[in-house]
């Protein structure tokens, strides 16, 4: 296995672990506000909080990224979802909207340092497999949250205090063992020389060309807002 394919499926490991913790927490989160704080109101504006700072943050991840690399950016941005859980350990009005900013800061890093790691390590003839490898990787954490749901919570009705502690101190334990993975990732092989050489017929593209290109951006922004929109209110 070469090693640009190798990072791709630690970096999939890394992500699978995180949001196998998150994604199943956030399952049970409106439970927990409910029997813990006796409302939902909570989980409603931190949702709020979380996608109002992810849109904004992602102006400033790219300079981030720029300055420490998409490893160590991943594992900062990966950190604050980590302590999101963890302040579920004692949840308090204050603690809870100022972690949810940082989901929202630290996801723009995240996911903007994953695109920058994926495409570091691939080609335009592996660029499709290995985002298959680790998109399959990543989603495959609801079937492991949904397995650890049901063998531990056969019913999530009432989640009283100790139970909530119980299992947001397993989610962060895991999201540490996927923050972990991303700190242990490798840098990406330098590009050969015929990848330099595909890189200079880029530059070379004349000015037609390179409208049909900016076409084409186009037209992908357009076809991924709808998604990027609706997830905000699901």
């Amino acid at each position: 296995m070469d090693a640009q394919t190798w990072n791709v499926i630690q970096l999939g490991a890394a992500f699978m672990l995180i949001f196998a913790a998150f994604s199943t927490s956030n399952v049970i989160e409106e439970t927990v506000m409910m029997s813990v704080a006796n409302s939902t109101a909570g989980d409603i504006h931190n949702l709020s909080i979380i996608y109002a700072v992810f849109t904004f943050s992602n102006f400033l991840a790219p300079p981030i990224i720029g300055i420490i690399g998409a490893k160590w950016s991943m594992a900062i941005g990966a950190s604050c979802y980590c302590l999101f859980m963890l302040g579920f350990l004692k949840l308090t009005g204050w603690f809870l909207y100022l972690s949810s900013g940082l989901v929202g800061l630290g996801g723009a890093i995240l996911w903007t340092g994953q695109g920058n790691y994926l495409t570091l390590n691939s080609t335009n003839d592996t660029i499709g497999r290995n985002s298959g490898i680790l998109w399959a990787m990543m989603r495959s954490c609801l079937i492991a949250g949904g397995i650890f749901l049901y063998f531990m919570m056969p019913s999530i009705k009432d989640i009283d205090t100790a139970k909530t502690k119980l299992l947001y101190t397993c989610f962060s334990a895991v999201c540490g063992m996927g923050i972990l993975t991303l700190t242990l990732l490798r840098s990406p092989p330098q590009p050969t020389e015929s990848e330099n050489d595909l890189d200079a017929l880029v530059e070379s593209l004349s000015a037609e060309d390179q409208q049909v290109v900016d076409n084409f951006k186009d037209v992908n922004v357009k076809t991924t807002q709808a998604p990027g929109l609706t997830e905000n209110f699901r």
